[in-house]
C-alpha cells in the first residue's frame, strides 16, 4: 500500500489552509497535512514529520518564508520547496528559485496548486529516479525522457539530434517534424539576433544559463523558454535544457503595464502604510508631484494628511478620517494646498488594502484636482441663475406690459369708435375728450414707468463710483422734510461706512423709496421712528433701513414682495413701483436686498452693495460636502 504524502504547510491563515487542502483534493492527492506558523514549529516538523512536500507563504508575523526555504535546503534539500503566497514580487520569484525553491503559487490562482505540486513531486521523484540511474549504464536514456524540462541535443548548425517528449509536449510538434531539422527558424524575428549570439559564444565553448526567448509552438503561438545549455566542442553538440515561463513572462508583464499606467496616470496617487505611527505616505506617482508641486523625496514618510495644512475644519476631512478608521472606501472633495501654499479643490477617493487576515495595511488614494472644473461649474451656475432671473423678468415685464397698456388702449378705441358714428352733442363731446385724455395719461404714466424700468436694466459698470452715503440720505431726508416734520417723525442714523461704490442716482432713489414707504405705510397709532445703518464686512457695503410701520405679512406675500405693481395695502394711494425699483437698482449695482417684517411691528430692509472690484464671490467661499457633485 502506497504511503500517504507527508505535506508540511508553513500558514498562519487557516482560511487559506482549507483552500489549499480543498485544491490539493481536487487533485485527487492522497496525504497528511500539517500546519506550522512559527520558526520553532516548522524547524522541529522538518524532523519529526518528515514531509515530502513544503508549502509555504511568504510573509508570516512569525516567521519569514525566504528564511524557511533557507533552513529547508539545509536540513532537507530534496524536500521540494514551493511558495503559497498572495503576492510576489517577479525580482523575489527569480531569488527564490536561484535558491531553490520549485514553484510559486498566488493566492488567487489556487487552482494552479495541484498541478504544481503533482509536478513537483514528480520532479522530486524524478530526481531521485535519477540518483538510482546515475549509477545503472542507462542513466541518460532514462534521464532524458523522464525530464520535465525540455531537453534536447542539437549541433552548432540548430539540426536537432534528439529530443525528449517534453519538446513535443510543450512545443506541439511530432517526432518527425523536429529531428534531423534546423531549429533557428522557430525563434521569434525579434530574438533571433539574441540568439545567434549566444550560440557562436557557446561554439568558443561557454555555457549559457537562463537565456530566454520566444521559440514558435505548432499552432503559431509562441511559449518563452529559459534554457541552460553546455556545449561539447569535440562533437560539436549542444546539451540543453528549457523550461516554459510563458505564465512567468505574463505575470511579469502585467505588473509593468500597471505600474506603468500608475505612473503615466494623470491622476495624483500615494499609498500610506497604516501599520506605521502617523499612516506615512510610502508611494506617490508623478501626477502627484505634478498637481501638488511636492517631489517625491519630499513626501516619503509625511503623515498622510500634510496637504491639508491645518485647514480641518470641513466636513470631507471629516469623512476621511472615518472611512479610514473603519477601513471603508471614500470619496469625497477636500480643499488641499499645494508646496506653494496655493488652495486647490482636491477629489479623494480612498480605498483600502487588506492582507490575507482582512486587516487593513494600506491605503490608496487618488488625487483629481478638480479646481478648475468647479470654477467652471459654479460660473455656469451662477449664469444659469442669472439668465432665469432675467427669463422671469421679462415674462413678467411682458405680462404687465400688455396687461397694462390693454385697458388704456381699448378705452381709446372705444371713445374712437363713438366719434366715428357721427351726430354727437357737445356735452357727449367733452365727456369723449375728458376720457380720451384720462386714457393718453394712464398710457403716458405706464410708458414712463416702463422706461423707468428699462432704464435700470441699461446700467454700466462704468457708471459706478464712490457716493457718500451720509450726504445723498440727507438729500432725501430734506426732500421728505416737509411730510417727516408734519407725521413728528423721529430719524436715527449711524453711518459707519461712508462711502459706497455706486451709482450716485439709484442710491438716492432707493433712499428715496424706503423712506417714502415707510412714511406713507405707517402705524397712526405711534409715532414713527426710522433707523438707518451702514458698515463694511467681507467685501461689501452693507445698509440697514428699518421702521415701526404696519409691516408686511411674508408668508403670503414673499413671492411677489418686490413684483411690479404689487401693492400689499390698499388704504393709502401708491402704484406698487417702489420696491421692484429698489430691487432693480440693486441687482443693477451688482447688490441685493433681503426683507425682515411682522404686521403690526415693522419692516427691515438689509442691502448689501459690492466693493470695487469685488462683485464676484472667491471660489473659497464654495461650501464643499462630502460626495457632493455641482449639478
Amino acid at each position: 500500500m502506497a504511503k500517504s504524502l507527508h505535506i508540511l504547510i508553513l500558514e498562519d491563515s487557516k482560511g487559506d489552509v482549507l483552500l489549499i487542502k480543498h485544491q490539493l483534493l481536487q487533485a485527487e492527492l492522497d496525504f497528511i497535512l500539517k500546519q506550522v506558523e512559527t520558526r520553532e514549529a516548522f524547524e522541529e516538523a522538518l524532523h519529526s514529520f518528515e514531509p515530502d512536500i513544503i508549502l509555504a507563504d511568504y510573509t508570516l508575523p512569525a516567521y519569514d518564508g525566504f528564511q524557511a526555504l533557507i533552513k529547508a535546503n539545509e536540513d532537507c534539500p530534496d524536500v521540494p520547496f514551493i511558495f503559497v503566497t498572495g503576492t510576489l514580487s517577479v525580482e523575489f520569484a527569480v531569488k527564490t528559485l536561484k535558491q531553490g525553491a520549485k514553484d510559486f503559487v498566488l493566492k488567487d490562482q489556487l487552482s494552479r496548486l495541484g498541478q504544481v505540486v503533482i509536478r513537483a513531486l514528480e520532479e522530486k521523484e524524478a530526481l531521485e529516479k535519477r540518483k538510482e540511474i546515475e549509477e545503472d549504464l542507462h542513466t541518460y536514456k532514462r534521464l532524458f525522457n523522464l525530464s520535465l524540462d525540455i531537453l534536447c541535443i542539437i549541433d552548432f548548425s540548430t539540426v536537432c539530434q534528439k529530443a525528449n517528449p517534453v519538446f513535443f509536449e510543450t512545443l506541439g510538434y511530432e517526432k518527425e517534424e523536429i529531428i534531423g531539422k534546423k531549429l533557428g527558424y522557430l525563434v521569434h524575428e525579434k530574438d533571433q539576433e539574441r540568439s545567434k549570439n549566444a550560440l557562436r559564444k557557446q561554439k568558443d565553448g561557454t555555457s549559457i544559463l537562463g537565456f530566454e526567448n520566444r521559440v514558435k509552438c505548432k499552432n503559431g503561438e509562441y511559449k518563452w523558454l529559459s534554457w541552460v545549455s553546455r556545449p561539447d566542442i569535440e562533437r560539436g553538440i549542444l546539451y540543453t535544457a528549457a523550461r516554459d515561463i510563458t505564465e512567468q513572462k505574463r505575470v511579469e508583464m502585467d505588473l509593468r503595464i500597471k505600474d506603468r499606467a500608475i505612473a503615466s496616470s494623470s491622476n495624483g496617487m500615494i499609498i500610506t502604510d497604516t501599520l506605521q505611527e502617523e499612516n506615512p505616505i510610502v508611494y506617490c506617482n508623478p501626477a502627484f508631484e505634478k498637481i501638488t508641486g511636492y517631489g517625491m523625496p519630499e513626501v516619503i514618510g509625511e503623515g498622510c494628511w500634510f496637504l491639508m495644512n491645518n485647514d480641518y475644519e470641513q466636513e470631507g476631512f471629516r469623512a476621511i478620517k472615518e472611512a479610514m478608521k473603519h477601513g471603508q472606501d471614500c470619496k469625497v472633495t477636500v480643499r488641499n494646498y499645494k508646496k506653494d501654499g496655493s488652495l486647490f479643490y482636491n477629489e479623494v477617493r480612498v480605498s483600502p488594502i487588506k492582507n490575507t487576515k482582512g486587516e487593513v495595511t494600506h491605503f490608496v488614494c487618488i488625487f483629481n484636482d478638480i479646481t478648475d472644473r468647479l470654477t467652471a461649474e459654479q460660473e455656469l451656475r451662477a449664469s444659469y441663475q442669472t439668465i432665469e432671473a432675467h427669463v422671469r423678468e421679462l415674462e413678467q415685464f411682458a405680462y404687465i406690459t400688455s396687461h397694462n397698456l390693454r385697458a388704456p388702449v381699448a378705452n381709446i378705441q372705444g371713445l374712437v369708435e363713438i366719434y366715428q358714428s357721427g351726430n354727437l352733442d357737445t356735452n357727449t363731446i367733452r365727456i369723449l375728450n375728458q376720457n380720451l385724455q384720462k386714457s393718453a395719461d394712464s398710457l403716458d404714466l405706464i410708458i414712463t414707468d416702463l422706461n423707468s424700468i428699462l432704464e435700470v436694466k441699461q446700467t454700466s459698470p462704468d457708471q459706478i463710483q464712490q457716493v457718500n452715503l451720509e450726504e445723498l440720505f440727507a438729500e432725501v431726508i430734506k426732500r421728505n422734510e416737509e411730510d417727516i416734520q408734519h407725521i413728528g417723525a423721529m430719524i436715527h442714523t449711524k453711518f459707519e461706512a461712508t462711502f459706497a461704490s455706486a451709482t450716485s442716482p439709484y442710491a438716492r432713489s432707493i433712499f428715496n423709496n424706503l423712506i417714502e414707504n415707510a412714511i406713507k405705510y405707517r402705524d397712526m397709532s405711534r409715532r414713527l421712528v426710522i433707523s438707518v445703518e451702514s458698515w463694511a464686512a467681507d467685501g461689501y457695503t452693507w445698509i440697514s433701513v428699518e421702521d415701526n410701520g404696519i409691516g408686511i405679512d411674508l408668508e403670503q406675500n414673499r413671492e411677489s414682495l418686490f413684483g411690479l405693481y404689487k401693492r400689499f395695502h390698499f388704504h393709502v394711494k401708491g402704484k406698487g413701483m417702489g420696491l421692484h425699483m429698489v430691487k432693480n437698482q440693486l441687482e443693477a449695482m451688482g447688490g441685493s436686498i433681503e426683507v425682515e417684517s411682522q404686521p403690526g411691528v415693522g419692516t427691515k430692509f438689509l442691502m448689501k452693495i459690492p466693493e470695487k472690484d469685488m462683485d464676484e464671490r472667491s471660489l473659497s467661499s464654495m461650501n464643499i460636502q462630502p460626495n457632493q457633485s455641482i449639478q
